[in-house]
């Protein structure tokens, strides 16, 4: 066990299943007060709250639609009494909707654009009070190597994750200097739920532990020095 990690306040968005859930138990591991959220996964969450016993009470759950500013700041602002503050948040929560731009209706557009970019402006504006009060903070967003490259097909999904790319790097220029650290990871294929619905994979595919790791060193203070990056996790191979 690290022993960084001891007692800290870490909350991770979509974390029932997928990278989420590795991600949560990698800091229920480490030692960490854990809170996840979910927005439609009931059955990961119950899933989830059979852990609760064997992590001592460590792990907390709350239901949360991050697509709903009203809902996230609701929300937030009970699991921020709760702990008494926030140390680490993660960005996972997101969706796909794939189509060809040509036959992609607005709703498709407009649903994974709140859930995965204004999802993530939504929980982060919710903490930053808390963070800059208390002179630390370090927050890691689940953008894609898809909002860097861009993917037939993923026009919506790409255009949320260029957003979280160009928002992680002006949110380490703002609150740097405040003791707060902004950065993102971009996976590449990953063994999820969210893999079954793309197609064409090529490539290598890639354990979401793997991801969890690149998080963890982000979390820490191993990474003191890196602000405003995205650290592209995909195996060399897209």
């Amino acid at each position: 066990m690290n022993r960084e990690f001891n007692g800290k306040r870490v909350v991770i968005t979509g974390g029932c299943k997928g990278i989420g859930k590795s991600i949560a138990e990698l800091f229920l591991e480490e030692g960490a007060n854990v809170v996840v959220t979910y927005c439609n996964s009931e059955k990961a969450a119950e899933a989830m709250k059979e852990n609760c016993v064997r992590y001592q009470g460590r792990l907390c759950i709350y239901q949360m639609d991050v697509s709903k500013a009203e809902v996230v700041y609701k929300v937030m602002a009970e699991i921020q009494e709760k702990l008494g503050g926030i140390d680490i948040l993660i960005n996972n929560a997101g969706i796909i909707k794939d189509s060809l731009v040509y036959s992609m209706n607005e709703m498709e557009w407009d649903q994974v654009l709140r859930t995965n970019l204004y999802g993530t402006f939504y929980t982060i504006k919710s903490v930053l009070y808390n963070m800059i009060k208390q002179r630390e903070g370090n927050i890691i967003n689940v953008a894609s190597i898809s909002g860097l490259i861009g993917v037939l097909g993923q026009a919506n999904y790409c255009a949320s994750k260029f957003g979280v790319v160009g928002l992680t790097k002006t949110l380490a220029k703002e609150l740097g200097r405040k003791n707060i650290r902004v950065n993102a990871v971009a996976p590449g294929y990953v063994d999820t739920d969210m893999i079954k619905e793309v197609k064409n994979i090529n490539g290598k595919i890639t354990s979401p532990k793997d991801i969890a790791y690149v998080v963890k060193f982000l979390a820490s203070k191993e990474s003191k020095c890196i602000n405003g990056q995205v650290i592209v996790a995909d195996d060399g191979n897209i």
